[in-house]
């Protein structure tokens, strides 16, 4: 992650204002860059090495890949972008980490998320296991969402944990 800058206050008239707003959406940055780039014009200061200035165009793609991938139910890879490098290492407990770690190296994640269905499923599954006399297991109730092919709204794999978590929630008449 990059360090912050220091910061520095400065009152714009109104329509110096607005028209940094519009050019800043116009153009999909922000206000700070528009205002950024100006100063760096005019000085003279070249944009150091590095600094694209377009933060928010690849936020806004990212959205846009997320978007997509939640509406069609599939995972869908991420598009090559020209990214700056990470100057920082990613500490061993990171959602990227933690992620990799639940599937093997390679391995594709097939399926779907349906709230509908999702819920169906861990409702009946905890009236058998109630009707029948068993200890609840949400370990059960994990394995047979995952092996219907259902995965969790982030696209992971379900787990004990998350069913846990669903029914306390969501569900707490099943307790």
């Amino acid at each position: 992650m990059q360090r912050k800058s220091p910061t520095f206050s400065l009152r714009l008239p109104a329509d110096l204002l607005e028209q940094t707003n519009e050019l800043a959406e116009k153009t999909n940055r922000t206000r700070t860059d528009v205002i950024t780039d100006a100063l760096r014009a005019y000085l003279g200061i070249p944009e150091p090495q590095g600094e694209s200035g377009n933060r928010l165009d690849l936020m806004v793609e990212l959205l846009q890949d997320i978007s997509n991938t939640l509406k069609h139910n599939v995972l869908q890879k991420p598009t090559g972008r020209a990214t700056r490098p990470r100057a920082e290492k990613l500490s061993s407990n990171s959602s990227e980490t933690q992620g990799a770690a639940q599937r093997p190296a390679g391995a594709e994640i097939s399926g779907h998320y349906d709230e509908a269905e999702v819920m169906a499923t861990i409702r009946r599954m905890r009236e058998e296991q109630r009707d029948r006399g068993f200890r609840y297991d949400n370990k059960a109730i994990a394995q047979a969402l995952n092996e219907a092919g259902l995965l969790q709204s982030n696209g992971r794999p379900w787990n004990n944990d998350r069913i846990n978590t669903v029914i306390t929630r969501r569900m707490p008449d099943l307790k």
